[in-house]
């Protein structure tokens, strides 16, 4: 939970997809299963069918499922129990300062190198609404804090990077590695949705080319990120919208091997908990209304269910991470439903990664309320358990959890 701040949008254009199935087929071939961070039941395994992780890790997004791995009981930290851990934390970048980045990747590695070992860890950098500066023609974002100062590419880079190489210098020699999330979010302000898609994309091949010259892409596997949400009382961009941004990110993500990917870490806002729509149209079914909005087929703002699966998975580039942040369940409800419309009415399997939960920026000093939203990642990966687990989806291992703050 934050503010988000918006600035004037300009025109926009264009849109591209291609098939989920040849991206995680390219990702599981490229990349074989090394241990998660262990969260809760039923999380990613130590290795190809269980066996032990490599000395040097190998990153992957998808993999074969085997026995959960448990942390040594005595390096648990504080209050923690053996398969429960503390939830890495990501970050709403509110500072360009690079040595305040450094320090926490390296918080994290160390967390990550001591306690947990062999830990498959992901983070999210949020760099907040996207930009356009004409003065430059160059497309880059603004910050979440409420001044919404610009933060240009080299900024950014500059902050992903020494985030990456704190944590690298913390778990060099090990087999912990990091997923560094480069994220944005679909607020207005751009020239065009496409050609920032398209500039975020190659930000973040230009991150990873900058870590892999340092030395440490066996540690570090940077993607992208979309904070999509669908609320346009706060400025949020209607679907149409949004779609062009993935659009353009499939653009350039495609001409990479294996593919670029973007994690969608929004919500499914105003969605039904216990329907599916049975149409790839606006037919009155699965339309995700908010408190305000005119809730109509014709509504041009308004969401739908498929709206938000093609946003976090039919784009053929993007894997879902959502908000579940109702502590009684509702957005695992929401998400629960999405993924019925992928399965019975796309005929895909849904790829849910895991939980995004706020709980670490809901105890900070100034937050808001956060009373019914404040769920912890246990709390979120249980219900997300409890939802999916259930026939006919009947798949309950997700890959990730994180719990985002402001930096």
């Amino acid at each position: 939970m934050h503010t988000k701040n918006t600035k004037a949008a300009g025109p926009r254009r264009g849109m591209i997809a291609i098939s989920i199935f040849t991206l995680i087929a390219s990702l599981a071939f490229a990349f074989p299963v090394v241990a998660q961070v262990p969260c809760c039941p039923d999380a990613r395994p130590s290795g190809p069918n269980g066996a032990a992780p490599a000395s040097t890790p190998v990153l992957y997004l998808t993999g074969p499922i085997g026995p959960t791995p448990q942390p040594d009981p005595q390096l648990l930290p504080p209050g923690a129990s053996t398969g429960i851990d503390v939830a890495p934390l990501s970050y709403y970048v509110d500072s360009t300062d690079a040595n305040a980045a450094y320090a926490l990747g390296a918080q994290q590695g160390m967390q990550d190198a001591s306690v947990y070992k062999s830990a498959q860890t992901l983070v999210i950098l949020d760099f907040g609404q996207p930009n356009y500066n004409a003065s430059t023609n160059t497309y880059d974002a603004y910050l979440t804090r409420s001044d919404a100062p610009e933060i240009t590419n080299s900024q950014i880079e500059a902050v992903a990077k020494s985030f990456a190489l704190g944590y690298a210098n913390a778990v060099i020699g090990g087999s912990s590695a990091l997923f560094l999330i480069i994220g944005t979010n679909n607020v207005a302000n751009l020239a065009t949705y496409y050609d920032h898609g398209a500039a975020w994309a190659n930000l973040v091949i230009k991150i990873q080319a900058d870590i892999n010259s340092a030395g440490f892409a066996p540690y570090v596997r940077v993607e992208a990120g979309n904070d999509v949400e669908g609320n346009p009382k706060q400025h949020f961009e209607p679907p149409s919208l949004t779609r062009t941004w993935f659009a353009g990110f499939a653009s350039v993500a495609n001409t990479q091997t294996p593919p670029l990917v973007v994690f969608d870490y929004g919500d499914a806002g105003g969605c039904p908990e216990n329907s599916y729509m049975r149409s790839d149209t606006k037919d009155g079914t699965g339309l995700c209304c908010l408190v305000g909005q005119t809730c109509s087929p014709t509504s041009s703002d308004v969401y739908t269910q498929g709206d938000f699966w093609y946003i976090s998975f039919g784009s053929g580039v993007s894997l879902p991470l959502p908000e579940i942040y109702n502590t009684g369940g509702a957005n695992a409800r929401q998400w629960g439903q999405i993924a019925l419309y992928s399965q019975q009415q796309q005929h895909q399997f849904f790829p849910m990664e895991g939980p995004l939960v706020q709980a670490a920026a809901c105890s900070q000093p100034g937050a808001q309320s956060c009373t019914g939203i404040d769920n912890t990642a246990q709390m979120a990966y249980s219900q997300l358990t409890t939802v999916f687990s259930a026939p006919p989806l009947s798949t309950s291992a997700f890959s990730y959890y994180s719990d985002i703050k402001h930096q």
